[in-house]
C-alpha cells in the first residue's frame, strides 16, 4: 500500500432535491446505509470511485490514513475547504441578480457575468472559480475603474486565504511566492486608485 501513490478526495452530496437531483444510494460497503460520500481513489492513474455512508468512510479512511506518506491535518483542511465553498455555492444556485436578472444557471453555463451588481450577488462563486485551477475568467477590453478595483479586491481576498492556507500547510516557499503577489496586488490598487483613468 505505501509503494502506490494514492489519491483520495471526498466529496460531500448535498440531498438538495430543488437543486441537484440526486437518487438516494446505498453504501457500496456494507449495503445498509444511505450513501453520502463519495471516495476516490487513483491508484497508478487506475481511478475508482465508491460510494459510502459515514461509517464505513471512516474505516476506509482511517486505515489510508495510517500510511506514512498522508497528513491527516492537510487532509482535514482541505476537506474543510471544499465543504466551506460547496456550502457557499449552494446558497448562490437560488440567486438572481435583481439589477440584471442573471440567474446562477446563466453564470455556471458561461461564466460570464450581466452587470457590475453581479460581482456583489456572486462572490463566493467567483471565489470558488478564482480558486479552481481549471478557471479561465478573463475580460477583454475596458473596464471601468471600479469594477476592476473590485475584481482586484476579489482577487486580494483569494490570495491572502491562499497565504494562511500555505502557512497551516507549512507550505513556505510557497508561501512567500503567495505573499509577494498580495504586495505587488495591493501596489496595483494603490496606483489605480490615485490614477482616475480607464484601463
Amino acid at each position: 500500500m505505501k509503494q502506490e501513490q494514492i489519491f483520495l478526495r471526498l466529496c460531500l452530496w448535498y440531498y438538495l432535491s430543488n437543486l441537484w437531483e440526486l437518487r438516494i444510494l446505498l453504501c457500496e460497503s456494507c449495503n445498509k446505509n444511505n450513501a453520502t460520500i463519495q471516495l476516490l481513489k487513483s491508484t497508478n492513474g487506475k481511478k475508482e470511485s465508491l460510494m459510502l455512508c459515514d461509517k464505513c468512510a471512516i474505516e476506509i479512511m482511517s486505515f489510508a490514513l495510517e500510511d506514512d506518506d498522508m497528513n491527516l491535518e492537510d487532509f482535514l483542511l482541505d476537506l474543510n475547504t471544499y465543504i466551506d465553498c460547496i456550502e457557499e455555492i449552494t446558497r448562490d444556485k437560488v440567486l438572481v441578480c435583481s439589477n440584471c436578472g442573471t440567474g446562477f444557471a446563466d453564470f455556471e453555463e458561461d461564466n460570464l457575468l450581466g452587470c457590475e451588481k453581479c460581482y456583489e450577488v456572486f462572490k463566493n462563486s467567483i471565489r470558488f472559480l478564482l480558486n479552481s485551477e481549471e478557471a479561465e475568467i478573463k475580460h477583454r477590453g475596458k473596464q471601468p475603474k471600479t469594477i476592476k478595483n473590485h475584481l482586484k479586491k476579489l482577487e486580494l481576498l483569494n490570495l491572502q486565504e491562499k497565504f494562511k492556507i500555505n502557512i497551516l500547510k507549512e507550505e513556505y516557499e510557497e508561501a512567500i511566492i503567495t505573499k509577494k503577489k498580495i504586495h505587488d496586488l495591493k501596489e496595483s490598487i494603490r496606483e489605480d486608485s490615485n490614477s482616475g483613468s480607464m484601463d
